[in-house]
């Protein structure tokens, strides 16, 4: 008689811990969805450079920018890299579909950039996901406009 009523507890018990647990992820998503949105605004306000590292790139942008052109920080090897990057759109999603988007906001992200003997201005248009403490960046858009004299 025990084995019958402790086999549906069991069961019960289960289903009841299972719901818990895929609960709380959905709720641990939800929430960590928004560190994108403010990653992106962070970015604009400070700099891509402070929160972007290499390893977070994925796999298309690290085949077009190698790790030592991602870390020069000269205006020369700036410039380089941002070319590579012009006009890049590897995933074709729509940025509203990304945890996070620099490109949702009115003042976009800019650096200016005095190679050449010119001076340029470049706007990014960068997209990320970031779920359960990973941020990925899957677009890593430059458009490029030189400072006409």
């Amino acid at each position: 008689m025990k084995n019958k009523i402790k086999k549906p507890l069991i069961v019960l018990m289960s289903c009841f811990a299972a719901i818990l647990i895929v609960t709380a992820l959905f709720f641990l998503y939800i929430f960590e969805s928004g560190n994108g949105t403010q990653l992106c605004q962070d970015m604009c306000q400070n700099g891509w450079e402070h929160y972007i590292t290499y390893p977070m790139l994925s796999a298309e942008l690290k085949d077009i920018v190698s790790e030592e052109e991602f870390s020069d920080s000269s205006s020369d090897g700036r410039l380089k890299m941002y070319r590579k990057l012009e006009n890049l759109v590897l995933d074709e999603r729509p940025a509203n579909s990304f945890s996070g988007s620099t490109r949702w906001w009115k003042t976009p992200c800019m650096d200016i950039v005095e190679a050449d003997g010119s001076r340029f201005y470049v706007e990014f248009g960068i997209d990320v996901t970031y779920a359960f403490g990973v941020m990925r960046v899957h677009n890593f858009a430059c458009y490029i406009h030189e400072e006409k004299t």
